[in-house]
């Protein structure tokens, strides 16, 4: 995801104020004492190294975010991200959902 972070950036900078047509969402490390849950946030601004939007997953261990609080994301610590575009339906990024396919797909 990181490879191809430069895509997404570009993206959201084009497209990213069309939230009626685009969707932008990043993976994150989400940490509370000492637990670790990976979830996701729709992001709607890209600026000097960080990402700022929502926080919308479902929180199991971490308790110190809810879904609908401000998030700023450093960009080192995106692991996925998300473009959906709903004029053609077409989703890229997704690279721990395609990485777990191709497991479950080889039997791992």
């Amino acid at each position: 995801a990181q490879k191809h972070l430069r895509t997404f950036i570009d993206n959201l900078n084009k497209h990213g104020r069309d939230s009626k047509n685009y969707q932008f969402a990043v993976k994150s490390d989400f940490v509370q004492d000492g637990n670790h849950e990976h979830m996701w946030s729709r992001i709607f601004e890209y600026r000097n190294g960080f990402f700022r939007g929502i926080f919308i997953d479902s929180a199991f261990t971490v308790k110190n975010i809810k879904r609908g609080n401000k998030v700023n994301i450093n960009k080192r610590e995106i692991e996925d991200w998300l473009i959906h575009n709903e004029i053609d339906g077409k989703t890229a990024g997704g690279f721990s959902r395609k990485y777990l396919q191709s497991k479950k797909r080889a039997g791992n």
